[in-house]
C-alpha cells in the first residue's frame, strides 16, 4: 500500500508491483481541523490513518504535542475510531512546524485482529480491537533514559557533519530547547506471526538497534539486534525488510535473514 497524503488516497499493489486498486482516505471525510500523517495495514486489508489534531496558530516558539486520532478502515470504509491520545512533539521556530530533535513520536501498528498504540512517555502499551474497543495493556519493555550532555553533544555533531552547511546546523541546534529525557521507543512492527516487535530509542546511530519481540498478549519473547542505520518495516516468517541508508544518506531496500 502507498499513501498520498496530499491527495488523500491509498494506492494498492500487488507483490510485483502492479496497481490493483486505489481508494480515497475516509478518515479525512467528516471536515474535522485535523491532517494525516500516518499510515499503518495489516494482511487482511485493514489500514489505520492516523492523524494530527492542528491548532489554528502554534503559538509562542518551542516545543509543541499535537494531539492524535487514529481511524481504522477497509477499502475506504471506516471501521472504528480512536483518541485524542498524545501525540508526536513538533518544535515552532521561524514560523515553521517540524519534528522536535530527539522528541517523543507516538507509535501505531496493526495486527490482524487488534491495534497496538504505544506513546513514549506513558508506562504501557495499549491493546485495542480494530473497532477501537480497549484489550488490555502491558508495560513498555525499554525504560526513558535522562538526556545527558554527552548524548545531546553527540546528537548534533552527527546532524552537522551531515549537513551542507556545518556551521548554519550548529547554529540551528543552539537555538533548540532539548528534551530532559530521551524516548523509551520511537517505533513498532507487528510480524507475520502475531508478535509484536518494539524498538528501543536511539539518539544516534551508531551502534545496533536493539528490538524486543513480544506475543500478541504482550509477554516477552527475545531480543533482536538490528544493524546500525537499518529502518525495519516489516518481518516474514523468515525475512527481515527494511531500509538501509549507506555513504550520503543514500536509502537501499534490504532483506536479512532471520535466524530463529
Amino acid at each position: 500500500m502507498v499513501w498520498d497524503p496530499s491527495q488523500t488516497r491509498v494506492t494498492v499493489f500487488d507483490g510485483g508491483g502492479a496497481f490493483i486498486r486505489q481508494f480515497p482516505d475516509a478518515s479525512l471525510a467528516d471536515g474535522s481541523p485535523a491532517s494525516g500523517w500516518k499510515l499503518s495495514c495489516n494482511g487482511q486489508g485493514f489500514t489505520a490513518f492516523t492523524r494530527r489534531r492542528m491548532p489554528a496558530h502554534p503559538g509562542a516558539e518551542g516545543p509543541l504535542r499535537l494531539d492524535l486520532e487514529v481511524t481504522v478502515g477497509r477499502a475506504g470504509s471506516m471501521l472504528g475510531r480512536v483518541g485524542p491520545f498524545p501525540g508526536d512533539e513538533f518544535y515552532f521556530m521561524d514560523g515553521m512546524l517540524a519534528p522536535r530533535p530527539l522528541g517523543l513520536t507516538t507509535s501505531v501498528v496493526l495486527g490482524a485482529d487488534r491495534m497496538y498504540l504505544g506513546v513514549p512517555d506513558q508506562p504501557t502499551i495499549r491493546v485495542l480491537s480494530l473497532e477501537g474497543r480497549p484489550m488490555g495493556s502491558f508495560p513498555v519493555p525499554h525504560p526513558r533514559r535522562p538526556l545527558t550532555d554527552s548524548m545531546r553533544d553527540r546528537f548534533v555533531d552527527a546532524r552537522a557533519r551531515a549537513s551542507s552547511n556545518e556551521g548554519a546546523t550548529r547554529r540551528f541546534y543552539a537555538r533548540i530547547e532539548f528534551p530532559d529525557a530521551l524516548p523509551a521507543f520511537d517505533g513498532m512492527v507487528v510480524d507475520g506471526s502475531g508478535n509484536l516487535w518494539i524498538r528501543a530509542y536511539q539518539a544516534t546511530p551508531d551502534g545496533p538497534a536493539r528490538w524486543s519481540v513480544h506475543n500478541p498478549q504482550g509477554a516477552p519473547l527475545a531480543i533482536a539486534l538490528l544493524p546500525p542505520r537499518f529502518t525495519l518495516f516489516q518481518v516474514d516468517s523468515d525475512d527481515l525488510i527494511g531500509v538501509e541508508r549507506g555513504d550520503f544518506d543514500v536509502e537501499s531496500v534490504v532483506v536479512y535473514r532471520l535466524d530463529r
